[in-house]
């Protein structure tokens, strides 16, 4: 990992909506700007992906997908206001009253920071959004399995290749 850091340009609330609304390949270096990520960057990850089209387009899909890990999901979601809707609602965050032991607690806040150290890919070092993931990651196929018949569950599991278009 490179010593220098490069903070990214945060893109902007209506180039984010569009992108959402429009749910069509982008050019690299825009799709890179949408990320905040440098475009050979993106454009090595789009063809290890397979995601490239046409001459230098990258697939929504996988914009989409990288776009909900590159940036924390409350400010994409304020960023996009009442665009959000654009988002499927169940990837919209909602808040939990779970108790959990402190070491645990302390574990994860400290383990969120150390991982996104690791990667340049991502935006911050919030703790919700790295927990999140694990839990994700953590929901196996019996329990998704059970799921089968709730459009509103599967449209943001399997986001963005199930569909979730929304209503917006």
């Amino acid at each position: 990992m490179s010593d220098s850091i490069l903070i990214p340009l945060v893109p902007s609330r209506e180039a984010i909506a569009r992108f959402f609304r429009e749910r069509a390949p982008l050019p690299v270096k825009e799709a890179a700007d949408l990320l905040g990520w440098p475009w050979p960057k993106l454009l090595s990850r789009a063809r290890e992906e397979e995601a490239i089209v046409g001459e230098d387009l990258v697939t929504w899909e996988e914009v989409a997908f990288w776009l909900l890990q590159a940036w924390p999901r409350a400010w994409l979601l304020e960023t996009l206001g009442e665009h959000a809707t654009l988002i499927p609602p169940e990837l919209h965050l909602t808040r939990v009253t779970w108790e959990l032991p402190l070491y645990v607690v302390r574990a994860m806040e400290r383990q969120a920071v150390l991982q996104r150290r690791e990667r340049d890919d991502v935006h911050g070092t919030d703790v919700q959004e790295y927990v999140a993931e694990l839990l994700h990651l953590a929901i196996d196929e019996e329990t998704s399995a059970t799921f089968r018949g709730d459009r509103s569950f599967l449209d943001a599991f399997d986001y963005p290749d199930h569909g979730g278009e929304t209503d917006g």
